[in-house]
């Protein structure tokens, strides 16, 4: 799981620094909320943590290509 986890954080990271979305505050911060959020509720932190890592991980390529409102949720 460590290797899986290392190399999310590698592409979250590298797609913050070149589309500048997610910011890389933002990156942390709901892997800070999410680890604080598991070891509350008694969730898998490795888990919580591959999910926070990835769930924007392609919000910049999105946001590039002027395609983000195709992947938000429609109410």
């Amino acid at each position: 799981m460590k290797n899986t986890i290392d190399k999310a954080k590698k592409v979250a990271y590298e797609q913050s620094k070149k589309y500048e979305a997610p910011p890389i505050f933002y990156l942390e911060l709901s892997s800070n909320k999410g680890q604080w959020l598991a070891k509350r509720l008694g969730a898998n932190k490795e888990i919580v943590l591959l999910g926070t890592l990835l769930m924007d991980c392609q919000l910049g390529v999105a946001l590039k290509k002027g395609v983000l409102p195709n992947h938000q949720r429609k109410q």
